[in-house]
This record gives structure tokens, sequence and C-alpha cells, in this order.
């Protein structure tokens, strides 16, 4: 079977908004992430960016319809997204979309039934290798995420996203420095994976090392300034750090977190 489009684009989330800034740029439509010129604390040209990327997606004409839908779900325009779904040919596309967009909203249900269906056509599909292992992780069972993700390696021995799914599911068991080497193994393999980077964040903070944590979460953001985990994630270490003075300087983060991925304010 011809693995379809999205599973090629890669992770199922993060890389994807790289993707479309990759796209806008080939289209002349805007600047790449990597040529983003604002830093992480400057959460007002973030929010602008977030405007352009939304803007841009409002086209009917920009790209399939499958990157469409999954791209709208990144940038939280989730019911535009959730309309467009009818409009994807492809089954495994559909499905990924579908459950996609229901793990933003935590269901779980739908999201195991896209699973299933995804994996009845590829048993070795990784994008819905890795919606499984995401979801497993947002109902904390670390157990089933680690299998999920053994298993993707076992398709693709280098998988960045299962490095980082193995690394948060050994920080759930309370495990940090088995996350760490998890982290730094994901970092080796793809040092432009804002989630590898994100989660040597998590391993630092789990330590109490703020300084180190900051910095790896200043590396995740530079890759993907609109990625909502390492945004709630820094306004959380903003107020930890620097405690009520701070609290709007957090809340500026926080909001910009929510307003793309809701699952953020139930996740902590």
């Amino acid at each position: 079977m011809t693995p379809h489009l999205i599973t090629r684009v890669g992770s199922v989330g993060r890389a994807l908004m790289i993707l479309a800034g990759m796209l806008m740029l080939l289209a002349g439509c805007g600047d790449a992430p990597a040529g983003l010129t604002f830093g992480p604390d400057d959460t007002s040209e973030a929010r602008a960016y977030l405007d352009q990327a939304r803007s841009q997606l409002q086209d009917p004409d920009w790209g399939p319809a499958s990157i469409r839908a999954i791209l709208l779900v990144e940038v939280g325009l989730h019911d535009q997204a959730s309309q467009l779904i009818t409009e994807i040919e492809d089954t495994g596309d559909r499905e990924l979309v579908r459950g996609v967009l229901a793990l933003r909203h935590g269901d779980h249900a739908t999201v195991a039934e896209a699973v299933e269906r995804i994996l009845a056509e590829d048993p070795e599909d990784l994008a819905g290798l890795i919606l499984k292992g995401e979801m497993e992780l947002a109902k904390k069972d670390a157990s089933a995420a680690r299998a999920t993700a053994e298993r993707i390696l076992s398709v693709e021995g280098r998988n960045t996203d299962a490095a980082v799914i193995l690394g948060r599911a050994r920080l759930l068991e309370g495990n940090p420095d088995g996350a760490d080497e998890w982290a730094r193994q994901a970092a080796e393999w793809d040092r432009g994976h804002a989630d590898a980077h994100l989660l040597r964040a998590r391993v630092h903070l789990a330590r109490g090392e703020l300084q180190d944590a900051e910095a790896a979460m200043h590396r995740a953001l530079r890759l993907d300034p609109l990625h909502p985990g390492a945004r709630f994630l820094y306004g959380e270490l903003i107020r930890r750090r620097s405690g009520d003075e701070a609290l709007s300087e957090a809340m500026a983060h926080w909001r910009l977190a929510l307003e793309v991925d809701p699952r953020q304010g139930r996740a902590r």
C-alpha cells in the first residue's frame, strides 16, 4: 500500500507546522519558521504569526484538504478543520485528521476509533502509531505508550517521535534520568524537532534546573513559535521563576497556548 500523504510529512502535529511555513515560503505567502526574527518572549509577534497562518489557511484552494485540515487543527481553527474532514478522500488521512482533532479535545474514544481504522489499513502506519502513543500519554498510560513507541521503532529505527514518547512515558513513571536519555537520543536524531527540546525542558524542570529548562524551551519555541505545550510550560516556568510579579507575562503565553490547544489547561 502507498503510504498516505500525512504519514510522510512527519509527526502528527509539530512537524506539520514547520511544513506549513515551508509551503508558505515556497508559495511566496510568508516567511518560514526558520526565518523568524522574534524571540520566544514576544507573544505579540507570535500572535501575529498565528493570525498570518490562519489567514493563509482560509483559502479553500490552499493545498490538499488533508494537509489543510490538520494545519487548521494546529492553529486552533477546529470547527473549520472538522468541516473539511468529509472532503478528504484517503481513509487514512481522513481518520488521522479526525483523531488529531479529537485528541485536542480529550475525546479519547474517537481517537481510539480513528487509530483502529488507520492501523486496519496498514498496521505499520507511522502517523497512526504516533497518534496512538500520544493518546496513551494523554491517558497517562505509560506502559501502553512505551509499547507503542517500541512498535514504531521496530518499523523505523530512528524515529524521533517514538523517542519523545518513550521519554515522556519515563517522566510519567517518575524517572527523569530515563527520560533524559531518550531526550538526548531524540535531539541527536533530529535537532530540528521541537518536541525533543521540550522533553529536555520537562526533564530539567523535574530536576529543578530552571535555567536549563528555560534554555531548552527557547530552542523549542524558536523551532515552532506556536507549539502549545512549550508555550504553556514556558508560562509556568515564568510564574515559577518570578512569582506573581510575572503573572501577566505568564498569562500571555497561557492564552496563546490555549487558543490553539484547549487540552493544555486540562493536562496540568
